[in-house]
């Protein structure tokens, strides 16, 4: 009896152990895509820690469920609140591209831009020297930020909305 108990122990142990590395993968975006993907699963992961910390906890293992439950609130409670927050008033648009670092054709996507007419543009990859291109839409777009990245260009945000 006491080696099925065990068996148990070692399969609630394991399982917990999976949905904990679920979960945090979901907050690892920055270190590779993968965690990019897994993000939209942490409401589900958050649920899946929390129940299985509940069986951890009959099956003997207090420390881990105790740790598990908090990590599943914490968590959990983020994502509860992103979906249950009001957000802004109103309705608005955002515009998503990536630029690609290399990008001959700008003007086209400038013009692309400007037909789509968002509240919001979020650019990736976007060079130092793209700043001009950039500034030829600040009629449309007033409010820019540029983040300097590597070689491949950072992160750009362009909006009708003041910052």
């Amino acid at each position: 009896m006491e080696d099925e108990s065990r068996i148990w122990q070692q399969l609630i142990g394991v399982a917990l152990g999976l949905a904990v590395l679920g979960l945090a993968g979901g907050y690892l975006g920055w270190l590779h895509p993968l965690g990019d993907s897994l993000s939209v699963g942490r409401g589900a992961a958050a649920a899946a820690v929390l129940i299985l910390a509940v069986f951890a906890s009959f099956a003997g293992l207090r420390m881990a469920a105790f740790v598990s439950v908090l990590l599943a609130l914490l968590t959990g409670g983020q994502v509860t609140l992103a979906y249950s927050w009001p957000g802004l008033a109103g309705s608005y648009t955002v515009y998503q591209k990536n630029v690609l670092f290399r990008n001959d054709d700008l003007p086209a996507l400038a013009e692309d831009i400007r037909a789509a007419d968002p509240m919001i543009v979020t650019l990736q990859e976007v060079l130092p020297q793209n700043q001009a291109w950039m500034d030829t839409l600040a009629d449309a777009l007033p409010t820019q930020l540029l983040c300097p990245g590597g070689v491949v260009g950072g992160p750009a945000i362009l909006t009708k909305l003041p910052l």
